[in-house]
């Protein structure tokens, strides 16, 4: 069988395929057999035969007599793996001045026509223009005894970025990410686009350090360049699969997929993208939902929490069907990342000036955190306050003063709760008050349905539905038994019920 006779779509996809390791290869498979299950059907048996007797397809038996053969100064010892045009091999220096390994890229004979060799003479010309810690450096190019081009990079011994980033906290994913967005703004820098960025081709080292490898079917961004046809299904732009002129927009495109996927643990898109993607927020609470190559650790109720607002609309922006609505740079992309980890306003989504004095308050977490702690200390002494003085003269109008007071300090206690952000603290604090307010049957209605409103709240915040729902439940039926509460209360707490029970369904589901 010769590589002629294939369609397209399968030779795309079997050569995407035999690259990956077995559980990279598995999960594709089990995507694309979902969205088309004919070519699913003969990919697999092309995978099959191909494992059975290596180089049936485009590759000769003389292909395997690379092995332990000379490359230039270069001892070829294995085959590492193999792409759209050419193999990758293990290779060591033979003359033995140096005791270091290289991986070889020797252009396939059978792919060696004027257009395979002129990507190969791009992708050296653009290694040799690139100099960066997260980019695997060029060493040496050359040609082998029948003619045919080879290239010689640092080997780089690491695992692919998602499964690289699996176990990691988002905070981790998203530094790791950052480095990425740095090496190919480099190459931007540089006129040079990437136009395969995936996970397969970000190798992180052993020290944590990636890699950006497999500059194949990258352009020089000059504007004349003509569109390639090679490319990876579920990472390229849409405009890259239309067969259109790709600028830097079309790697932001693909840094957007591979960072929804680095951040959510999903896949932004169960098909071909038309429109925007579903939000990964959303996304992390959907059962049944194949999932990306990096499995999320943090719990689905949180994560989603953690990715809505500002993540959402960051993806959003990055994953823009139209390019002219997406960021456009590379470095843009990064800032915003950047500007999440750091607590500041996204450009993907300007904020208000009490957004903006509410993301002071979250960078400046330690004081946050003991201002609410101090809050809930004192809370105690306000309630005793309050029992001597509702035998003041003044009884009557207390229940009205005591919610308005009640009003201020739930509205001051979940800033700075949401500021400090959950963990273990916030929710020890929030048991507390919990148990206080439990103890106090002296507390006017007004102001404990305020504060039990405010708990609740909380407890959506820290991932607690249960909890959430018991305080808000409460609140609720206090609202029937005063006129302390308005009908943006009654309303909030109709909203915050329905997503309390709406978590506890979909944890409940995961389990």
């Amino acid at each position: 069988m010769t590589g002629t006779g294939l369609a397209p779509a399968v030779r795309r996809l079997f050569e995407e395929l035999i690259e990956l390791g077995w559980p990279e290869r598995h999960a594709l498979l089990a995507r694309t057999r979902s969205e088309d299950a004919a070519l699913a059907a003969e990919v697999e048996g092309l995978l099959a035969a191909a494992e059975a007797a290596p180089g049936f397809l485009e590759r000769p038996a003389h292909e395997s007599e690379l092995l332990g053969h000379a490359a230039g100064p270069w001892h070829i010892e294995a085959r590492l793996s193999s792409g759209g045009g050419g193999d990758v091999y293990r290779a060591r220096r033979a003359d033995g001045a140096e005791d270091w390994c290289v991986a070889l890229k020797v252009l396939r004979r059978a792919a060696s026509g004027s257009d395979a060799r002129r990507r190969f003479e791009a992708e050296r010309r653009s290694l040799a223009s690139l100099n960066h810690p997260y980019i695997v450096p060029l060493v040496d190019a050359g040609t082998l005894a029948d003619g045919r081009p080879y290239l010689a990079t640092r080997l780089v011994e690491g695992e692919p970025l998602d499964r690289a980033c699996a176990g990691l906290p988002l905070w981790a994913r998203l530094r790791l990410f950052l480095s990425v967005a740095n090496a190919v703004q480099h190459a931007h820098a540089r006129l040079i686009a990437h136009c395969d960025l995936k996970p397969a081709n970000i190798l992180v080292t052993r020290e944590g350090i990636p890699q950006l490898v497999d500059f194949g079917i990258a352009r020089f961004l000059s504007g004349t360049s003509s569109p390639e046809a090679a490319l990876t299904p579920g990472y390229a732009s849409p405009e890259q699969v239309a067969g259109a002129t790709l600028g830097v927009t079309s790697d932001v495109w693909s840094l957007g997929v591979v960072l929804y996927e680095l951040a959510s643990g999903k896949r932004p898109f169960p098909g071909e993208p038309t429109g925007p993607p579903v939000p990964a927020s959303a996304a992390v609470l959907r059962a049944g939902q194949p999932d990306a190559g990096c499995p999320a650790p943090e719990a689905p109720a949180r994560l989603a929490r953690a990715l809505s607002g500002d993540l959402d609309a960051l993806l959003a922006r990055a994953l823009a069907f139209d390019p002219a609505d997406r960021y456009p740079s590379v470095e843009a992309l990064a800032r915003d990342v950047d500007s999440f980890l750091a607590g500041r306003p996204l450009a993907a989504r300007p904020a208000t000036r009490a957004r903006r004095a509410w993301l002071w308050v979250r960078r400046n977490r330690a004081a946050s955190l003991l201002g609410l702690v101090l809050f809930l200390a004192l809370l105690g002494g306000g309630l005793a306050l309050y029992r001597d003085a509702r035998r003041s003269r003044a009884e009557a109008s207390m229940g009205w003063r005591a919610h308005a007071q009640a009003v201020l300090a739930s509205r001051w206690i979940e800033n700075l709760a949401r500021a400090a952000g959950p963990g273990p603290e916030l929710e020890r604090a929030l048991d507390e008050a919990r148990a206080n307010l439990a103890r106090e049957t002296d507390f006017p209605p007004e102001g404990e349905g305020r504060l039990r409103l405010t708990l609740g709240a909380l407890y959506l915040e820290v991932g607690r539905p249960v909890d959430a729902r018991a305080e808000l439940e409460r609140a609720q039926a206090l609202t029937q038994v005063t006129r302390g509460f308005g009908g943006e209360d009654r309303e909030r707490i109709e909203r915050l019920l329905a997503e309390a029970r709406r978590l506890i369904l979909a944890q409940a589901a995961t389990r």
